[in-house]
C-alpha cells in the first residue's frame, strides 16, 4: 500500500510519500497549490476502490481495518508535508492551508467509504449485543412484578418464558440460567401462594364452624328456655284450675249435705257442676295448647331474629374482608411503585424492601407512605 501511494510531480518524475518527506518546503509547493493534490487523491480513491474487504470473517474485516489504516497514513503525510511546505512561505499559507483542509477530508471521505462496512457492521453487532442484554434484564423486570400478581398471571409467566424461541446465539447459556432462575423463583412463589390460601380457606372454615355451633348452642337455648317457661305456665294454669274444680267440689259436696231433702236438685246441681267441670276442662285445654303455640311463635321468632343478627354480622365481616383485601392490594401497588423507584435509582432489592417495610411500620421519622 505504502508504495503505491505515489504522488506525481510537474513533468514526468512521480515521487512516493517517503520521497516528497525528503524534500525542502518551498520544492513541496507545486503538489500544494490549488488542485495540485488531484493525483494523489485520485489515485488513492482508485486503489481504494479497487480493494475488496470480506466483513464476513475475523481475518476479513481486520483486513478492511489495516487498509483504512494505511489510507490514514497517506492523510497524515499529506498533512505533514501540506504544513512544511508554508513553512517560509507565509505569502502562501492561505492557498496552502486551503489545499491541504481539501485534501485531508477528500482522503478522510476516503477512509470513511473504505471502512463503512466495516463500521456498519460494528453498530449492528452493537445493536444485536444491545437487543440481548435488553431482552435478559426485561426477565428480571417481569419476574419482580410478577410475584406480586395473582397464581394465573405467575402460571401465565412461566409458560411464556418456558415457551420462549428467541435465537440468544452467543447469549443462549445466560438465557437458560436466568430463565431457569424466574421459572424457579415463581414456581416456588405459586407454592407458597397456595400454601398462604389454603391456610387462609381452613381459617376461614374453622371460625365458620365455631359460629355455627354457637349460633346451634344459642338458639337451642333459647328454645329450650322457651319450652320451659310454656311448661311452667301450663302446669300452673292446670294446677289452678285443678284447685278451683276441688273447691268447689268441696262446695257441692257441702251444699249436698245441706240440702239433702232436696236430692233431686242437688242431683241436677251436680250435673250442672259436672258439665261446668267439663267445659272449664277443655277450656283449660285449650288455654293450654294455645299457651304453648304462643311458645312455639315466640320461639320461632326470637329463632328467626337470631339467624337475621348472625346473617347481619356475617355480611357486615365480608364486606371488612373484602375491604381489607382492597387496602391489602391498593398498598402492596403503592410499595410495588416505590420498590420499582428505589431500584431505578440502583438501590438493591432486598435494600429498597427493607425501607419500605420500615416506612410502612412508622420507624422513620418525618417520612410516610400516602396511601
Amino acid at each position: 500500500m505504502e508504495n503505491a501511494l505515489k504522488l506525481i510531480e510537474p513533468g514526468t518524475e512521480i515521487a512516493t510519500l517517503e520521497t516528497l518527506e525528503t524534500k525542502q518546503p518551498n520544492e513541496l509547493l507545486p503538489y500544494f497549490q490549488t488542485n495540485g493534490l488531484d493525483a494523489l487523491i485520485d489515485r488513492i480513491r482508485q486503489e481504494a476502490m479497487a480493494f475488496k474487504g470480506d466483513i464476513s470473517t475475523d481475518k476479513g474485516r481486520k483486513g478492511i481495518a489495516s487498509y483504512a489504516h494505511q489510507v490514514a497514513k497517506a492523510k497524515t503525510a499529506i498533512e505533514k508535508l501540506g504544513k512544511a511546505s508554508i513553512a517560509d512561505l507565509k505569502a502562501s499559507v492561505q492557498a496552502v492551508d486551503k489545499e491541504r483542509i481539501r485534501g485531508v477530508a477528500a482522503i478522510q471521505e476516503i477512509q470513511d467509504a473504505v471502512r463503512k462496512p466495516l463500521t456498519d457492521w460494528e453498530e449492528k453487532e452493537k445493536a444485536r449485543v444491545q437487543a440481548h442484554n435488553d431482552a435478559l434484564a426485561d426477565i428480571g423486570r417481569k419476574i419482580q412484578q410478577v410475584l406480586l400478581s395473582p397464581i394465573a398471571d405467575m402460571e401465565a409467566f412461566i409458560a411464556e418464558i418456558s415457551s420462549d424461541t428467541r435465537d440468544w446465539q452467543e447469549f443462549t447459556e445466560r438465557a437458560k440460567e436466568a430463565k431457569a432462575n424466574a421459572i424457579t423463583a415463581t414456581n416456588n412463589a405459586i407454592e407458597a401462594r397456595k400454601k398462604h390460601e389454603a391456610e387462609q380457606a381452613e381459617l376461614a372454615r374453622l371460625r365458620q364452624a365455631e359460629a355455627e355451633r354457637k349460633q346451634r348452642e344459642h338458639e337451642e337455648k333459647i328454645a329450650a328456655e322457651a319450652a320451659e317457661k310454656a311448661r311452667k305456665e301450663a302446669e300452673a294454669e292446670a294446677a289452678a284450675e285443678k284447685s278451683r274444680i276441688e273447691a268447689e267440689q268441696r262446695k257441692q259436696e257441702l251444699e249436698r249435705q245441706r240440702i239433702g231433702r232436696e236430692k233431686q236438685e242437688a242431683i241436677d246441681r251436680a250435673a250442672r257442676a259436672e258439665r261446668e267441670k267439663e267445659k272449664a276442662a277443655k277450656k283449660a285445654e285449650a288455654d293450654r295448647i294455645a299457651a304453648e303455640a304462643k311458645a312455639e311463635r315466640e320461639k320461632q321468632e326470637a329463632i328467626q331474629e337470631e339467624r337475621d343478627r348472625a346473617a347481619e354480622q356475617q355480611r357486615q365481616e365480608a364486606e371488612a374482608a373484602v375491604k381489607r383485601e382492597a387496602d391489602r392490594v391498593h398498598q402492596a401497588k403503592i410499595h410495588n411503585d416505590i420498590l420499582a423507584a428505589l431500584i431505578a435509582v440502583k438501590i438493591t432489592e432486598i435494600d429498597a424492601r427493607v425501607i419500605i417495610t420500615a416506612i410502612a411500620k412508622g420507624e422513620i421519622p418525618h417520612v410516610r407512605i400516602a396511601y
